[in-house]
C-alpha cells in the first residue's frame, strides 16, 4: 500500500510527504525471476509532469517493500500525484511497467491526511487522449 500524509504551510503551498510502503501480488515474469522493482512518482498539473523521484530498486520479489519517504512542496489546487511502478529488466531493454494510481491533490487538501491501499491499474491513466 502507498501511505499518503500532508502537512499544510499555507494557502498557495503545502509539504506533501508520499510513504511508498509496498506493493502486492505483482505479476512475475513469464519464464523468469520474480521482477526487479521499483516505484516512480511525479507531480501532474494537465498531463505536464514535474518533481520527478524514484525509489531504491527491490531486487527479485513479487511483493516489494519499500518504505521510503518521498517529500514534495506543492500547490495541491488542480494537481495529481501520479505513482508508477517498474520492472528493472536489465540495461539493454526497456523497462517493464507494471501499473500505476493516480492520487489526487485537491482530495488530500481537503482531508488534511490520507493513508490507504492502492489498486494499481496496468494501462497508463495519466496519458492525454
Amino acid at each position: 500500500s502507498n501511505g499518503i500524509n500532508a502537512e499544510y504551510g499555507g494557502i498557495n503551498n503545502c509539504k506533501l510527504t508520499l510513504e511508498v510502503v509496498q506493493a502486492n501480488n505483482l505479476p512475475c515474469r513469464p519464464n523468469g525471476p520474480p521482477p526487479d522493482t521499483y516505484v516512480k512518482t511525479y507531480v501532474l498539473l494537465n498531463h505536464s509532469r514535474s518533481h520527478k523521484e524514484k525509489t531504491l530498486t527491490v531486487r527479485s520479489n513479487c511483493n516489494p517493500v519499500f518504505n521510503e519517504r518521498i517529500t514534495y512542496i506543492v500547490n495541491p489546487k488542480n494537481q495529481i500525484v501520479q505513482v508508477m511502478v517498474w520492472d528493472e529488466v536489465g540495461t539493454l531493454r526497456r523497462n517493464v511497467f507494471l501499473g500505476e494510481v493516480l492520487i489526487d491533490l485537491g482530495y488530500i487538501s481537503s482531508h488534511g491526511a490520507l493513508q490507504g491501499r492502492y489498486k494499481l491499474f496496468s494501462t497508463s491513466l495519466s496519458k492525454p487522449p
